[in-house]
């Protein structure tokens, strides 16, 4: 056989193969997922989204794996698909299915990229784009910027559009650091592209501690939101459910504080820390729950018990009332049970409701 005819059909039948490839992330993507995620198809089907949205952490301090640490804990209030950081991208999320990052209508259609804060922000503002770009192309997303539900959208855009979400991000974060809108858009279209984008010029910007921060403000404290409290430390209105519930700090910087239940930052300012009470463990005793209640709401153990955070319904009359040890008073008539399906969770029983303790 004439070696030249060989030789091209080899040619031929690598060129082949290396269509066939799939997508290459430019940027190694280590795959963590979170066991117990809901798995929801997106509104076009499973593995099937139309959108990425681009997020930021707003955490100076804290690097990629107490991002994901974090969110692995407390995923059940929000949790988005990966993380970008300047030496590394978390995939903590299936792609196929929906996560919980930008309000109902947006999470029905997107992948949800959180830029990490801390390290190098050049970097890590590489990666973030490499990831975005990446999960783009794996499902065919155009490479279009805040102009619907198809293509790469920021935090802020779904926020004024879609709704379901008020977060600013990543536009201050960016601007902070010589990224502006316009340089975003250009920056993903030449990664989309394959050409190598122009760092931005300015240097990353940390946030210097303040003195005096209360002593009592520590992690593990209670705190009542104030009811004199407007905004988040991230510029969004503070919704009046959240005012006079009680909170534990999770999470300390020089002027605000992270809260169990709230994904965004509370200044210091806005919070009381409340006395140093410890309620004793009620094991003696039963909450009864009458057979007359078709549903009884109830609550993590990280969340204020109120509507808007309900985990699930227990029902009595399905079982012609129902009855539990009471394994903690919380005050306020809400205690801590144990339940089997649930596991431990908190549940308000006032007398008004009908429950009873004995």
């Amino acid at each position: 056989m004439n070696l030249k005819k060989v030789m091209m059909g080899l040619m031929v039948v690598l060129m082949i193969f290396a269509v066939a490839l799939p997508t290459q992330a430019a940027v190694n993507i280590q795959k963590q997922h979170i066991n117990g995620l809901p798995k929801t198809a997106y509104a076009n089907g499973v593995g099937k989204p139309s959108m990425i949205v681009l997020h930021e952490t707003a955490n100076n301090s804290a690097t990629i794996e107490n991002e994901v640490s974090y969110m692995s804990r407390n995923w059940q209030n929000a949790f988005v698909h990966a993380f970008a950081s300047d030496g590394k991208v978390i995939e903590i999320a299936d792609t196929n299915y929906t996560a919980w990052g930008a309000g109902s209508v947006a999470n029905r259609y997107a992948i949800h990229v959180e830029l990490v804060r801390k390290g190098n922000f050049t970097k890590a503002y590489g990666n973030w784009l490499d990831a975005a770009v990446y999960y783009a192309k794996q499902y065919n997303i155009p490479m279009t910027f805040n102009t619907g539900k198809k293509g790469f959208v920021t935090h802020a855009w779904v926020s004024d559009q879609l709704g379901g979400t008020n977060h600013q991000d990543p536009i201050a974060w960016l601007k902070q650091n010589g990224v502006s809108m316009t340089q975003l858009e250009k920056d993903l279209k030449a990664k989309y592209r394959g050409d190598t984008i122009v760092s931005p010029s300015t240097p990353p910007v940390t946030e210097t501690p303040k003195p005096n921060v209360p002593s009592n403000i520590v992690v593990g404290a209670k705190v009542k939101v104030l009811p004199s409290a407007k905004k988040y430390a991230t510029g969004q209105a503070i919704p009046a459910f959240i005012k006079g519930s009680q909170y534990t700090i999770l999470q300390t910087k020089a002027d605000r504080v992270r809260l169990s239940g709230i994904n965004s930052w509370m200044y210091n300012r806005d919070v009381e820390v409340m006395k140093t009470t410890v309620v004793p463990p009620v094991t003696s005793k039963k909450v009864y729950l009458p057979a007359t209640a078709s549903t009884w709401r109830i609550y993590g153990l990280r969340v204020s018990p109120v509507k808007v955070n309900t985990k699930a319904f227990l029902k009595p009359a399905k079982f012609g009332g129902l009855s539990y040890t009471i394994l903690k008073s919380r005050g306020s008539d809400v205690y801590e049970i144990q339940t089997s399906q649930f596991g431990r969770v908190q549940i308000y029983a006032s007398p008004a409701t009908g429950a009873t303790i004995k």
